[in-house]
């Protein structure tokens, strides 16, 4: 079968995987739980296949959706999702919103910086971004990387470097910037501690695993998960989880 890549001189990604969403709900509830207490209006950006928006639906929330995956906005329709049809480049409405999603978008884009930016118009004034990024250079990958292997995720090790859709590999710091820049306060983040391999979750005390990820999440952690707000919180607050809980 012949791949098709759509590549803009923004966006980089692979339009016959793009309907499938592997961002899980319990990181969306997690940090969106005060928000989600109440019926919002909320922007999927990448629905996919609707799996997450759906499950927002049921919840008794009203969803838009944006993809580039035609077989994915068809499946999000059927789950009561107004999807669209768009490059997120391209996207635009004068809906504004209470919580916008953009979990595992951003490493995508060659803009990413302007398209945290352009978000700012969509949102109400009380609103809210969820947002993640993988960790490509968490202790796993920096080993993968000493001996010789490509900045390919490890939980993407099957892909070949050529194929590879993400272009954007920023760390924790960098990452902070980017959200600073765009206009955003963080008001939550969220680590969870990498997958197996070069520490054993199973042969690691949980605590051992907690004060790891705890004391350097931008080794220890395999993906960042980040509460933007538009207003300065009085707090920022952090969670550390010792293992990928289920859902997570």
């Amino acid at each position: 079968m012949t791949t098709t890549i759509h590549m803009s001189i923004k966006t980089l990604y692979n339009q016959n995987d793009s309907f499938s969403r592997d961002a899980k709900l319990a990181k969306i509830l997690w940090l969106a739980k005060e928000k989600l207490k109440k019926e919002c209006d909320i922007l999927d950006v990448g629905c996919g296949d609707g799996k997450i928006g759906g499950e927002l639906v049921n919840m008794g929330h009203h969803v838009d959706g944006v993809d580039v995956s035609e077989k994915g906005i068809n499946s999000a329709r059927e789950k009561g999702i107004n999807a669209q049809l768009s490059q997120i480049e391209e996207f635009e409405t004068d809906k504004k919103y209470d919580l916008i999603i953009m979990t595992d978008i951003l490493e995508h884009l060659f803009e990413p910086l302007e398209i945290l930016k352009k978000t700012k118009n969509w949102l109400k004034d009380d609103g809210k971004i969820v947002m993640n990024f993988p960790n490509h250079l968490d202790l796993r990958n920096r080993f993968r990387m000493f001996f010789g292997h490509s900045v390919v995720h490890w939980d993407h090790k099957e892909l070949a470097p050529w194929d590879y859709q993400h272009i954007r590999f920023l760390t924790l710091k960098e990452i902070r910037k980017m959200a600073e820049l765009a206009g955003f306060f963080i008001a939550k983040e969220q680590f969870n501690f990498m997958g197996g391999g070069i520490i054993p979750v199973k042969l690691t005390p949980s605590f051992v695993r907690y004060i790891l990820v705890k004391k350097w999440p931008a080794l220890f952690s395999g993906k960042f998960g980040f509460l933007l707000s538009q207003t300065k919180p009085e707090k920022v607050f952090r969670k550390f989880f010792p293992k990928t809980l289920k859902g997570m």
